[in-house]
């Protein structure tokens, strides 16, 4: 019996009795590939090349993958919606996920509409997973109160399961109110 990859977080695979040569190709892959992109490099090829990457997942046997929201740091994903989007539309298979958007750095409607959107896209393949934050550097930056942030995410996550499948969501809680 055959095992198969399960997910792929960015570059790290998470396995389940993996055959330890199918470990070793796909480690020997993307240490290729990440050993030709710099961040020097073009973006558009850099994104390209892993996007490729992603893309070969589904024919390795890969279930899914997903990414994490970082900003103003070496990271791919200041916006994880935006790779999910460009995966979509190259896989057919392939579950697509965030393993962490950070809720207290956007508005719970806008997160539910973005993914909610992304969803219907990709046939129903979206994950959606949600966190605090931890880097104080990025709340900083884009100067949220990082002491704060555990009552933002609360009642940010109580209106994102407000405002997820319906069409005319409303929530009223301490840190944000929306109708409609």
């Amino acid at each position: 019996e055959r095992i198969r990859p399960h997910f792929r977080y960015f570059d790290v695979d998470i396995y389940s009795g993996w055959v330890q040569d199918v470990r070793r190709r796909v480690h020997e892959r993307v240490k290729r590939l990440a050993s030709q992109v710099t961040f020097q490099d073009d973006v558009g090829r850099y994104f390209e090349r892993y996007l490729r990457l992603w893309t070969e997942d589904e024919a390795l046997g890969f279930e899914g993958i997903f990414f994490s929201e970082h900003h103003f740091a070496r990271s791919f994903s200041p916006s994880p919606h935006l790779l999910i989007a460009a995966l979509a539309g190259r896989t057919r298979k392939l579950r697509l996920g965030v393993m962490g958007t950070v809720l207290p750095y956007h508005h719970p409607l806008m997160v539910a509409k973005r993914y909610g959107t992304l969803d219907r896209l990709s046939g129903g393949r979206v994950i959606l997973g949600v966190g605090v934050g931890s880097l104080k550097e990025e709340f900083d930056l884009r100067e949220v109160d990082f002491a704060g942030r555990g009552p933002r995410y609360e009642d940010a996550l109580r209106a994102l399961r407000a405002g997820l499948g319906k069409r005319e969501p409303e929530y009223r809680g301490s840190h944000y109110s929306f109708d409609g």
